[in-house]
C-alpha cells in the first residue's frame, strides 16, 4: 500500500512539474518568472521539497526491500519463461527495480544540471532573477543532452506505466467494473504527461534558434 500511494504521489508530481516546465515553449520570460516565484516561496518550498524527497526515498527503499524478499522467496529463476497470451508481463514490469535505479541516477543528474547549476542573471520587470530559460535552451541544444533526456524519459514512461497499473491492483480496482475506465485513464495520463515532457527538449532542439 505504501508503494502504491508513494508511486501515485510521484506520478501526480510529474503532472505539476511538466505543467510548469512547458511554459518555456510559450515564453522564456514567463518561465523565468515561474521559476523565480517558486524560489521565492522560501521555507514553504523547502518543506515541499523535503516531503517530495521523503516520498521518493520511501518508494525506493520499499521497492528494494520487496525485490530482495521476492528474490529470497525464489532464489532460483524460472527455467523457462513463456507467454500464454494472457499475461500482462512486459519488459518494463519485469525490470521495475532497474528502471527505478536509472530514474534515481537521472534525477540526481537533472538536479545538478538545472536546480544547482549557475545560471546567468536577467532583469525582468525591474527584478533580477535567474535566466533559467537560457540554461535550459543551452543544454537541450546539445545532441548528447537530448539523447540522455529522451532515454531517461522513456525509462520513466515504462516505469510509471506498469506502476500505475500495479497501484490499481493494490487498491482493489483491477478486475472490477471500474477497471477499464482506470486502465484508459492511466494510459492517457502516462502518455500525455510523458509526451509533454519529451516535447520540451525535442522542440527546443529542432525549433528554437541557437
Amino acid at each position: 500500500m505504501i508503494m502504491a500511494f508513494t508511486g501515485l504521489a510521484l506520478s501526480l508530481f510529474l503532472l505539476l512539474h511538466v505543467a510548469g516546465n512547458i511554459i518555456i515553449l510559450l515564453s522564456h520570460e514567463k518561465f523565468n518568472e515561474y521559476a523565480f516565484n517558486l524560489e521565492s516561496m522560501g521555507v514553504l518550498l523547502y518543506i515541499a521539497e523535503a516531503g517530495l524527497i521523503g516520498i521518493f526515498i520511501a518508494h525506493l527503499v520499499i521497492a528494494i526491500k520487496l525485490s530482495l524478499e521476492n528474490k529470497a522467496a525464489r532464489p532460483q529463476p524460472y527455467y523457462l519463461r513463456a507467454s500464454t497470451g494472457r499475461s500482462r508481463r512486459t519488459w518494463g514490469s519485469s525490470h521495475m527495480l532497474l528502471t527505478g535505479i536509472g530514474i534515481f541516477i537521472f534525477i540526481v543528474y537533472h538536479l545538478i544540471q538545472f536546480k544547482f547549476a549557475a545560471s546567468p542573471v536577467v532583469e525582468q520587470k525591474g527584478v533580477a532573477m535567474r535566466n533559467l530559460a537560457f540554461t535550459v535552451v543551452h543544454e537541450f541544444k546539445e545532441t548528447d543532452e537530448l539523447i540522455i533526456y529522451i532515454v531517461a524519459l522513456l525509462l520513466i514512461t515504462l516505469h510509471i506505466r506498469h506502476g500505475l497499473r500495479s497501484t490499481f491492483e493494490t487498491l482493489g480496482i483491477a478486475n472490477t467494473k471500474f477497471d477499464p475506465f482506470f486502465r484508459w485513464l492511466s494510459f492517457i495520463y502516462v502518455y500525455g504527461v510523458m509526451g509533454a515532457f519529451m516535447l520540451i527538449p525535442l522542440w527546443i532542439y529542432f525549433k528554437v534558434p541557437a
